[in-house]
């Protein structure tokens, strides 16, 4: 969620003549992965507002082999996503939208979505001589 600044008012600066700098937008209230990229500017005009969501002129040599929705922001960074975040982002499925837990989807996860409330990852595993959907407890 962007809070001071429209992405469309940010498009709006980049066609005017002004300092470039290169903008990523921060989702920090991303229920999958909080602080997810939700956009990427390599090249728009400095915005008259800058907020918490907003980070400019970072250093992403690291990142730029990496796509961009495999990105997150950790306070004032842009680092990449840890291998289980990226499944997360791949495989997020909005609740009651389950797949068949099926042999092809043995040992996949998946993070079902509940509107913030009890969000769960959930493990395509043997059980009780079948295959089914159980949940995982990360630990947290």
């Amino acid at each position: 969620m962007i809070r001071a600044i429209s992405l469309a008012a940010i498009l709006l600066l980049t066609a005017t003549p002004a300092m470039s700098a290169t903008i990523v937008m921060c989702d920090r209230a991303n229920a999958i992965v909080p602080g997810k990229v939700s956009h990427f500017l390599p090249s728009a005009s400095l915005p008259p507002v800058v907020n918490d969501d907003m980070l400019v002129n970072k250093d992403l040599s690291a990142l730029l082999k990496i796509d961009s929705r495999y990105w997150k922001c950790v306070g004032s960074q842009v680092l990449a996503m840890t291998v289980l975040e990226r499944r997360a982002i791949d495989s997020s499925i909005p609740l009651g939208i389950r797949p068949a837990c099926t042999e092809d989807r043995r040992g996949t996860a998946f993070f079902e979505i509940n509107d913030g409330r009890d969000d769960e990852w959930f493990i395509c595993a043997q059980a009780g001589g079948h295959l089914q959907w159980r949940p995982i407890r990360l630990g947290i």
